[in-house]
């Protein structure tokens, strides 16, 4: 029994000891890093210290929008003390913009229509545009099946209190067209 053991054992870190040299490592020897300048020493980071991996592009297999390319994409933003981004929804009508429901609502609670803003003709979040509308919503509507938990019927609409300005920037999304 022993030495069945004792074989199996011996038998793995064979293999092991195999599929380190087919990849190129070695316990007994590591290659030291090269300097990247002849001033500089070649170092490693401590343990629990490898700096995090450079972050990828947020846009994968793509290219980035150009100004007015979705023309019926809306920020939609809840005041929680601030107006803070939430969520995107789609101008589908001249007063109407569909978002999903947990955007609304705050576990069973929706929002006051007072509470949410609606951005349209935005382009960068962080610069002023002059293309940006903020019309008010007037109306907060969540399906009545709306469930917290699993998501389902995730879906709301948002009236707004006047119809947006429809131009290059601010279009409804081209649903019959």
């Amino acid at each position: 029994m022993k030495t069945t053991k004792l074989l199996s054992i011996v038998g793995v870190l064979i293999l092991l000891s195999i599929a380190m040299l087919f990849r190129g490592d070695s316990l007994a020897q590591e290659t030291p890093p090269t300097p990247t300048s002849p001033n500089a020493a070649a170092t490693r980071p401590l343990p629990g210290e490898t700096p995090l991996p450079t972050p990828a592009p947020r846009i994968v297999g793509g290219a980035p929008a150009t100004h007015g390319e979705w023309p019926w994409q809306a920020l939609v933003n809840a005041n929680d003390g601030q107006y803070t981004y939430l969520c995107g929804g789609s101008l589908i009508a001249p007063q109407w913009v569909v978002t999903a429901g947990h955007c609304v609502s705050s576990g069973s609670t929706v929002y006051a229509p007072s509470q949410m803003r609606v951005v349209l003709g935005e382009y960068l979040r962080n610069t002023n545009d002059q293309t940006e509308q903020f019309p008010q919503v007037s109306q907060v509507i969540r399906h009545p099946n709306y469930n917290s938990s699993s998501l389902d019927y995730d879906i709301a609409l948002l009236r707004l209190s006047s119809p947006a300005t429809l131009n290059a920037y601010v279009d409804t999304i081209p649903l019959l067209r």
